[in-house]
C-alpha cells in the first residue's frame, strides 16, 4: 500500500479555487472497431490480478479475509499508547463474584508468545468469573467450532466458553462446558450453534468456583469457512476473478511482524508481533501455506513478496526454498513436515515494497537498494533459477528509476510500479471538481508509464518488462466519501482500458482486492462488493485475449488546476475504449467519464455481426453512489439485451458508466493473426483404453501456465505431466502406465482461466 504523499507535480497556483473545465458532449461521438484485424498482442490473463495485505481488517481481525472470530486469540495484546499489559482490550474481565484476580503469566502454552491469562477466584459467591470479547459477528444457523487451551488448579465444575448476546442480562445463545482441567496444559474443544443474526454476540470463558484457570489460545471458526477462509471471500473473489494475487503486502512486507517462519508450521504456537509500520500487532494465522491453499481454491496463481526492509537476502532465500524446493532441503522438509511435501512452485517473487518511499521500513538510496536487489536475486535464484523477480520502480521518480534499471537492469525479471490517484491533496475542492480529476487519473498513468517504458527500452534494450504490482484510489480523511465509491469504478475502468492496450509490455496488475470487499454493519451485517469491484469483474469475466484495433472520437474536457497528485491536463476523452476478442465473441468496454449521457455512433469494419447483442452496464443513482449504505448495492452489472446491430449502430452511454458490449461475429478468423483460430480443448487420450502409454492432446489460445496431471479414481495424484508457461497453440504429452495398476484414470488440464477432466483406461 501507498503510505506517504507522491511527490507533487511543480506548477504555480493562481487562484485559491479550482474549477474544472467541461465541455459538455454533444452527438458526435463515434466508436470504430476493426473486428477482423488484432494489433497482434495476446492480453495477459495476469492483468486481472488483485492483492491482499496484513492492514485493516484485510486479512485479520474478525471481519477480515481470514475467519478467526477471535482477535488477537494467542491474549497478548495490550494498549500500544500506554505499553501498559493491564490495558488488556479487546479481551475484558467478567467478575459477578467475589475474591477475583487476574494477571499475564508467564505460563503458556504457546511459548513463542510472552504470556497466558491467569484467572484466580479466592472467595467465590456468585456468578461468572472469567475474561470476554465482544462484537462477535453471529450468523444465524451457523456452527462454530471453539477451542482453548486450558491448565487449572481445583477446577472441578469446569471451565465453560459461552456465546452470549447479552453480558448484562446473561443471555445465552449457546455454551460448551469443558472438564477435567488439570494442572497441565491441554486443548479442548467443542461446537456453538448461533441462533441469532448479530455482530454485538459475546464470547466468554469462565469459571463458578473458587480455583485458578490458565487461559491461551482461543479459537471461533465458522465451519462454513473453506480452509480457514470466509466462504462470503471466497464467494465473492468468484465474483471478481482475480487470476493472480500478491501477499503479504504492502508496506507490511518489510516489517518486523513480517517474517515468514512466523507464519508456518503450528498455528497455535505462531508468535504475535508488532508491525513497527502500522504500530499494531499481527499474528500470521494466514501464513505461507494458508495463502497458497486459498489461491489453489480459487484457481489464482500465488504471488510473495519477501521483506526487504528488515528482513536479508538469505532469508528471502531461505522462504523460496520452503516453497519451491525439494522435500530433501532443508527447508522443504520443513513445508513437507508441516503436512505439504509437494513444491508449490510459485513463480513471481518481488523484492521489498516501495524502497524508493520515505515512509517505508528499509527506505534507502536507488543505488543501495539495487545493490542490495542483486543480492537478493543471486540468494533467491540459487534456492530455484526458474523463479521470475520483481524490483520496485519508482512511477514519479525517473532519477530512482533509471538508476534502479542501470545497476540491476540484467538482474530483474520485471520493474514493479505502483500507481494511487489522488493520493493526498492540501487543498479544497469541490465534489465534482474532485470526480474529474480521479476519473482523469488513468490519462495520468499513460503518461508516466510511457516515459517508465522509454526508460526500460533505453538503458536495457527492452530486456525486462513492466507489471503494476499495486494500483488503487486513496483520497484521505477529507474525501471519505468518495472512497469506495461510482467514482472510483470509473477510474477503474479506464486503468483497465489501458491496461489491456499495453499488453504486449504489461504482463501483471495487482489491484487490491480488501477494498473490494465490504463490511456493512448494518443490522443484517453483509458483506458487499464495492463498485469497482463489479467493472474488475466485467472485464475479467468479459473480455477477450486478442486486442483489436479500435478508435474513439469524443468531446474532452480539462483540469485547469491539480487534485491530489493529478495534475493539470487538457483535452481528456469523455469516452474510452478498449476493444477484444476470443473466438467470434468481440467485447467492445466503453467508460464515460462525463456527467452527461453520451449517444454515439459504433461502426464495425472487418466483417459482420450477428443482430442481437449483450449489454452490461456499472453504474448507479450519482457518482458517488456505494453499495454499504442505504438501500446497499446500488451499483452492480445490470444485463439486458441489444437488438436490430449491423454494421452502424447507436448507442446512449449513460452518464459516469461503464458498460460492455457483448457481439458475436459472423466470422471467426482474425486476418493477422492466427491464435484466434486456437482454443482451450482437452482431447480424448488415444489410445483409448491404453497398454503401456498413450497421448494427450490440448490446445490453449494464449501464453500461459499450464498444469496436466493424471490422478486415480480415489483422486490420488500418480504424476504431473506439465507444469510450466506454454506458448498458445497445440500441444501434446505422452503418459506412460507401465509402473502403474489396470484401472480408470483422470486428466485434468488446469489454467488460470480454463479447467477440464477426461477419463481414460489402463488395460495391461
Amino acid at each position: 500500500m501507498r503510505c506517504g504523499k507522491y511527490s507533487k507535480i511543480s506548477f504555480s497556483i493562481f487562484i485559491l479555487f479550482i474549477f474544472v473545465s467541461k465541455i459538455y458532449p454533444q452527438n458526435n461521438s463515434s466508436i470504430t472497431v476493426d473486428i477482423s484485424t488484432s494489433v497482434g498482442d495476446t492480453i495477459k490473463p495476469y492483468i486481472y490480478g488483485g492483492f491482499i495485505e496484513f492492514l485493516w481488517d484485510g486479512i485479520d481481525h474478525k471481519y477480515g479475509l481470514w475467519a478467526q472470530e477471535i482477535d488477537f486469540r494467542g491474549l497478548e495484546k495490550w494498549n500500544l499508547v500506554t505499553k501498559n499489559p493491564a490495558d488488556t482490550l479487546p479481551f475484558f474481565t467478567i467478575n459477578q463474584g467475589n475474591g477475583f484476580s487476574w494477571s499475564l503469566d508467564t505460563s503458556r502454552y504457546n511459548q513463542n508468545d510472552s504470556c497466558s491469562r491467569k484467572i484466580q477466584i479466592t472467595n467465590y459467591t456468585r456468578g461468572h468469573c472469567g475474561i470476554g470479547q465482544l462484537s462477535i459477528n453471529l450468523v444465524p444457523g451457523e456452527t462454530y467450532d471453539v477451542y482453548a487451551y486450558l491448565r487449572g488448579s481445583g477446577i472441578k465444575k469446569g471451565v465453560t466458553i459461552w456465546l452470549l448476546e447479552n453480558l448484562r442480562d446473561w443471555i445465552v445463545i449457546d455454551s460448551v462446558t469443558f472438564n477435567n482441567v488439570d494442572d497441565t496444559w491441554k486443548k479442548y474443544s467443542g461446537k456453538l450453534i448461533s441462533t441469532t443474526s448479530s455482530y454485538h454476540g459475546i464470547f466468554a470463558v469462565t469459571i463458578q468456583e473458587e480455583g485458578t484457570i490458565w487461559i491461551d489460545e482461543l479459537s471461533m471458526m465458522p465451519q462454513s469457512a473453506i480452509n480457514g477462509v470466509r466462504k462470503e471471500y471466497i464467494d465473492m473473489i468468484k465474483i471478481l476473478k482475480p487470476t493472480i494475487m500478491r501477499y503479504p503486502g504492502g508496506c507490511f512486507a518489510d516489517g518486523q511482524a513480517n517474517h515468514w517462519l512466523n507464519g508456518v508450521g503450528d498455528i497455535d504456537k505462531r508468535a504475535t508481533r508488532i508491525d513497527n509500520h502500522w504500530n499494531n500487532y499481527q499474528r500470521m494465522d494466514f501464513g505461507t501455506d494458508e495463502f497458497i491453499q486459498y489461491c489453489r481454491n480459487t484457481n489464482i496463481e500465488p504471488q510473495i513478496t519477501v521483506n526487504f526492509g528488515s528482513g536479508t537476502p538469505e532469508e528471502a532465500a531461505n522462504w523460496v526454498e520452503y516453497v519451491n524446493g525439494d522435500i530433501n532441503t532443508t527447508y522443504g522438509k520443513l513445508r513437507a513436515s508441516n503436512g505439504h511435501p509437494q513444491p508449490y512452485k510459485v513463480k513471481y517473487w518481488e523484492v521489498g515494497n516501495e524502497q524508493y518511499g520515505s515512509w517505508e521500513i528499509g527506505h534507502t538510496s536507488a543505488r543501495e537498494y539495487a545493490t542490495r536487489f542483486n543480492e537478493y536475486v543471486d540468494n533467491m535464484k540459487a534456492k530455484d533459477p526458474s523463479i521470475k523477480i520483481m524490483a520496485n520502480g519508482d512511477l514519479e521518480n525517473l532519477d530512482w528509476t533509471n538508476t534502479l534499471l542501470t545497476v540491476s537492469g540484467d538482474k530483474m525479471d520485471y520493474l514493479s510500479i505502483h500507481f494511487a490517484a489522488p493520493f493526498d491533496d492540501q487543498f479544497q475542492h469541490t465534489d465534482e471538481e474532485i470526480y474529474y480529476a480521479v476519473v482523469a487519473a488513468s490519462e495520468y498513468f499513460k503518461i508516466l508509464f510511457d516515459a517508465v517504458k522509454h526508460s526500460i527500452d533505453s538503458i536495457t534494450a527492452g530486456k525486462v518488462k513492466l507489471i503494476v504490482s499495486e494500483w488503487w484510489n486513496d483520497y484521505g480523511n477529507a474525501f471519505s466519501a468518495h472512497s469506495s465509491s461510482l467514482e472510483e469504478a470509473i477510474h477503474a475502468g479506464g486503468m483497465l482500458n489501458f491496461f489491456q492496450q499495453k499488453s504486449k509490455v504489461l504482463d501483471i496488475v495487482n489491484r487490491s482486492t480488501f477494498i473490494e470487499i465490504l463490511k456493512a454493519y448494518n443490522p443484517r451485517f453483509e458483506f458487499f462488493l464495492a463498485p469497482s469491484a463489479y467493472v474488475l469483474s466485467l472485464y475479467s469475466n468479459y473480455s477477450g485475449n486478442i486486442l483489436l484495433k479500435s478508435n474513439v472520437i469524443s468531446p474532452t474536457y480539462s483540469l485547469p488546476r491539480s487534485v491530489g497528485n493529478i495534475p493539470a491536463m487538457d483535452s481528456i476523452p469523455y469516452l474510452d475504449v478498449s476493444a477484444t476478442k476470443k473466438n467470434d465473441k468481440i467485447f467492445i468496454n466503453v467508460v464515460n467519464r462525463s456527467l452527461e449521457d453520451i449517444t454515439t455512433m459504433i461502426n464495425l469494419t472487418g466483417g459482420g455481426v450477428e443482430s442481437n447483442g449483450i449489454i452490461r452496464t456499472v453504474n448507479g443513482p450519482n457518482f458517488l453512489s456505494n453499495n454499504f449504505e442505504p438501500p446497499y448495492n446500488t451499483v452492480t452489472i445490470n444485463s439486458s439485451q441489444i437488438s436490430n446491430i449491423g454494421k452502424s449502430f447507436n448507442y446512449k452511454f449513460p452518464a459516469h458508466s461503464v458498460t460492455g458490449i457483448e457481439l458475436t461475429a459472423k466470422v471467426t478468423s482474425i486476418e493477422t493473426d492466427e491464435l484466434l483460430t486456437t482454443h482451450y480443448s482437452l482431447k480424448n487420450a488415444y489410445p483409448n483404453p491404453f497398454n503401456p502409454s498413450t497421448t494427450i492432446g490440448f490446445s490453449i489460445p494464449q501464453n500461459e501456465r499450464v498444469i496436466l496431471k493424471v490422478f486415480d479414481i480415489l483422486g490420488r495424484e500418480v504424476e504431473t505431466l506439465v507444469d510450466k508457461e506454454l506458448n498458445p497453440g497445440e500441444h501434446s504429452v505422452v503418459f506412460n502406465a507401465k509402473n502403474l495398476s489396470s484401472g480408470v484414470y483422470f486428466y485434468r488440464l488446469t489454467t488460470p482461466t480454463f479447467s477440464q477432466t477426461k477419463m481414460m483406461g489402463f488395460v495391461k
